[in-house]
């Protein structure tokens, strides 16, 4: 069992797995791996041209030494290859999570009723290669906020705010009203008018509010809107 699927709350789905573009990782990784090709030809040469003094192998015995600090990049960009392929990004029906880290695992994750706004902006790189940067508004410092460089922005986009529709519809009943639960399944069973019960001028107006962010979100339409409200207020 992978770390996401242990982080899992029941009932909670993945909706699609992402990672940055793997242009970030040859950004990250690739200048120590061409450094420590450039250490091993030199080594190579070194090798191949520096003569022997006094019967010492002078040549060999640096370019072996050259070679082996070679290996200090090649280690820091395999690590960092590492590090890219195990820093992914979920979208599940509940939230947006990130889990890094190869030897120490960090997870971070923010709730999709805390999410306000999503903004993807793409480079004209980000257009040609495919990435762009999400940027998730929450309100929180402690949340996800920035996903630099992720692959397929515009899907990643797309399904987080179709997790957050599905996520805000949950407890609606079929005219957009939140329906507050412990109600007897007999009452509810035999309310033959799904609006919400209003018995004060105070309660009417709270639900027109409701009604009017509801329309306002694209939850529902402008006929939706006005049907809905014809039936709130009783009016012909």
């Amino acid at each position: 069992m992978s770390i996401v699927e242990k982080l899992l709350a029941r009932d909670e789905r993945i909706l699609l797995e992402a990672r940055r573009h793997p242009l970030f990782m040859v950004l990250k990784a690739g200048p120590y791996l061409f450094a420590a090709l450039v250490i091993w030809i030199v080594g190579a040469v070194a090798i191949a041209l520096i003569p022997d003094v006094a019967g010492q192998s002078i040549g060999l015995f640096f370019g072996l030494l050259v070679i082996a600090g070679g290996f200090v990049p090649l280690a820091v960009g395999v690590y960092r290859i590492l590090n890219w392929w195990r820093e992914q990004y979920y979208v599940t029906s509940f939230r947006i999570l990130q889990v890094e880290g190869m030897i120490n695992r960090r997870t971070f994750d923010s709730a999709l009723e805390k999410v306000n706004d999503v903004v993807m902006t793409q480079s004209i790189f980000g257009r040609m290669f495919n990435y762009g940067t999400i940027n998730i508004v929450t309100g929180s410092d402690a949340a996800i906020n920035d996903i630099a460089g992720v692959s397929n922005p515009y899907e990643f986009k797309r399904v987080l705010m179709e997790a957050k529709m599905e996520f805000g519809n949950r407890g609606l009943n079929d005219d957009g009203f939140r329906v507050v639960t412990g109600q007897p399944a007999a009452r509810a069973a035999a309310d033959t008018n799904p609006l919400p019960r209003i018995e004060t001028q105070e309660d009417q107006s709270r639900a027109v509010i409701a009604l009017t962010e509801l329309r306002n979100s694209g939850v529902i339409s402008d006929a939706e809107f006005s049907e809905k409200l014809r039936r709130l207020t009783g009016s012909n």
